[in-house]
Formats: structure tokens, C-alpha cells, sequence
């Protein structure tokens, strides 16, 4: 699948577009963008993120800043993946809780 801009092919990207099936994710969501991604703007992010909480699924927006499609700055990254870990633990249902 190449390049293409929306407008030329809308029924294409309908089809690929996360937000058209929004009512229909029911899953806790972890939805991460970068601050200059040109490829998913973080305004899509924004929209995916509040059509869920709306529907009042559990969600979390986390937007990095000066960053692009690929969170590549370490310490960011390493906050990704933290970020994801702590996520996975908090959602899965078959996940139990450490003791303190």
C-alpha cells in the first residue's frame, strides 16, 4: 500500500481508519502519538482518544513532544514501554496485583 492523499481514495481510507469503527471498541485503550507526526497526527490520537472515554472505556492519551512517528529519544522510549508494561498490568484481567 503506497501513499496516497485521503481525498483520492475516501472509501480506502474509511476502511483503514480506526475512527470509523470507534463504537465498537469496548477494550481499555493506551493511545500514544508523537507531538510532529506527520505519518498519525496527534490530533487523530485526540479524536480515537476522546470518541473511547466518551463511551466511558478506560483510556489513556500520551502525546511526546518534539517527537515523530517513532518515539526514538531514549529516555522518551523508555517511558513508552514502561508506560505500556504498567498499562498491561493494570488491564489484564488475569494480572494480580503485587503485594505491598
Amino acid at each position: 500500500m503506497g501513499v496516497w492523499p485521503p481525498w483520492e481514495e475516501p472509501e480506502l481510507f474509511e476502511d483503514i481508519s480506526s475512527i470509523t469503527d470507534v463504537d465498537q471498541i469496548s477494550t481499555p485503550l493506551l493511545v500514544s502519538a508523537g507531538e510532529n507526526d506527520w505519518r498519525c497526527p496527534p490530533t487523530q490520537a485526540e479524536q480515537l482518544y476522546v470518541s473511547v472515554r466518551k463511551q466511558s472505556v478506560p483510556a489513556k492519551l500520551v502525546i511526546y513532544q518534539d517527537e515523530h512517528h517513532n518515539i526514538s529519544t531514549p529516555d522518551r522510549a523508555i517511558h513508552r514501554l514502561e508506560s505500556l508494561t504498567e498499562w498491561f498490568r493494570e488491564h489484564d484481567p488475569g494480572h494480580e496485583p503485587d503485594e505491598e
